[in-house]
């Protein structure tokens, strides 16, 4: 196959030159896209009217981008050297049809303006998050914050008017000794009831129930109350929000096991997964009181709503009082 067959064989559109800017040669791609060119014709008195045609007269070797009747082509330029002198003889100019490439990356250039907005819009709506998320969190404290003052009001409250009520009996029965004294011993083991459960509370365990159980035992101990605990399965980061209520339902428990039943023992089991929790509590004590439900159940039923659960309590086969709570594991969705 000699030049000009092969010229005449590709596929892409291909145009010589000699360096006196007359066509020498075109093939049948570059007949096709430029029909007014003709062979030895000047290429000034064409480039009038293919004006795409003129930056290519003057180019050096290399190539150009070319957009001609609404398609754009990628030029690569070349010239023929001969003789001692080396000078230029011809110029191959090879036209790559890239329309469709260049509408790709134009595309392209769209997205990726689309995607920096979405990106900027992200940014925005991240920080606006953020922000949501910090006073949420500031706000769970605020109310943490004045749910253990509660809890202490309600504490305080009921120590102090039981602590009143058997020092006002202890005044009126002076001449009796030994019932004044029991009054006003009953009167202290009230105040530590009372300082045993704040103690145990602390800050709410810091989001940890078995820590709190833990100083929960040590401080009832202190107080006559021998805690029994039974701890199965692993605590969790999503476990931390049960942790105030469930401590509230300890205290209750314990206190009501101590003032009411006479208790002196009392069982703990607490089990806990990603998916639930159960906490068990069941004294020794024995009461010859009616079962009443009262303001420190009424409390574990407010509490164990909270956490969308069940509770049931009541006297068990032993003699003493048992409390059983179950309920799911809340989790946030992201």
């Amino acid at each position: 196959m000699n030049f000009e067959d092969y010229l005449s064989y590709i596929s892409q559109p291909v145009l010589i030159i000699d360096r006196l800017n007359q066509t020498l040669f075109m093939n049948q791609s570059f007949a096709l896209l430029f029909p007014r060119v003709e062979l030895a014709e000047t290429l000034y008195v064409w480039t009038d009217i293919y004006p795409a045609l003129l930056p290519l007269i003057t180019s050096g070797e290399g190539t150009c981008a070319v957009e001609h009747c609404g398609r754009h082509y990628q030029v690569s330029i070349s010239f023929a050297r001969r003789g001692k002198q080396n000078h230029s003889v011809a110029r191959c100019m090879l036209f790559s049809d890239v329309t469709k490439t260049h509408l790709l990356l134009e595309k392209i250039l769209q997205q990726s303006n689309l995607l920096y907005e979405s990106n900027e819009n992200l940014k925005a709506q991240n920080t606006a998050l953020e922000k949501s998320i910090q006073m949420e969190r500031e706000a769970a404290s605020r109310r943490t914050q004045a749910q253990l003052l509660r809890d202490i009001h309600d504490t305080l409250g009921h120590t102090l008017v039981m602590v009143g009520a058997l020092y006002n009996l202890a005044q009126r029965t002076l001449s009796d000794t030994e019932k004044a004294r029991m009054y006003l011993q009953e009167a202290h083991r009230w105040i530590g009831i009372s300082l045993a459960d704040m103690e145990s509370a602390g800050d709410y365990g810091g989001g940890s129930f078995v820590l709190f159980l833990n100083r929960f035992r040590d401080a009832m101990a202190r107080v006559g109350m021998e805690i029994t605990l039974h701890i199965s399965g692993e605590e969790l980061p999503e476990h931390s929000y049960i942790c105030a209520d469930l401590i509230r339902i300890c205290q209750e428990a314990a206190t009501n096991a101590i003032r009411h039943g006479k208790a002196t023992q009392l069982e703990v089991i607490y089990r806990m997964s990603s998916e639930d929790f159960s906490l068990y509590l069941k004294d020794n004590g024995h009461s010859e009181q009616i079962f009443r439900n009262g303001h420190g159940l009424k409390s574990m039923d407010e509490r164990v709503n909270n956490l969308f659960g069940e509770i049931s309590y009541g006297w068990h086969e032993f003699g003493g009082f048992f409390v059983e709570v179950t309920a799911p594991v809340i989790r946030e969705e992201v």
